[in-house]
């Protein structure tokens, strides 16, 4: 009885172990697939978050699309583990107290270039050539507000 016991301690420590490894490298990859689909380039701190599906980057300063610059900040990714192997990759990111820099058309629109966003929110699906889906994005700051719910592109 007791070396059932022992065996099945060391199965599940193994299985937490593995699954925690997985977390992490397919969080790694899943970083790596945003980065280059979406075409965002800078650099951060890579964070896993052991056990899972998610992942932080710290001290954020990145440029997606000459659209938007983060110049200072942290930014978590959360991702459906199992769209990673399917053909849309489904994606939660978010932030708090990031210091951002409307580029473009955008600044244009909003009337504003630099400003601190004191939250936002998207949930996004990723395809093999870049953004598929929007299916909500918020974004709260002194400066402006917006809100962007279900469309698909």
């Amino acid at each position: 009885m007791e070396k059932k016991i022992r065996t099945a301690v060391y199965f599940l420590t193994a299985a937490m172990l593995a699954w925690g490894i997985i977390a992490a490298g397919a969080g790694w990859m899943v970083n790596q697939r945003l980065m280059h689909r979406l075409k965002i380039e800078g650099s951060a701190e890579y964070r896993p978050e052991w056990f899972r599906p998610s992942y932080e980057l710290r001290n954020a300063q990145v440029v997606w699309r000459e659209r938007v610059k983060i110049l200072s900040g942290s930014v978590r990714v959360e991702y459906d583990l199992l769209s990673v192997l399917g053909g849309v990759l489904r994606v939660r990111i978010s932030g708090r107290g990031v210091q951002a820099r409307l580029l473009g058309e955008w600044a244009k629109i909003q009337g504003v270039e630099e400003t601190p966003v004191e939250s936002f929110y998207a949930q996004l699906g990723v395809g093999r050539e870049g953004l598929r889906a929007v299916e909500e994005v918020d974004v709260r700051s002194p400066a402006f507000q917006f809100r962007i719910r279900k469309s698909e592109t």
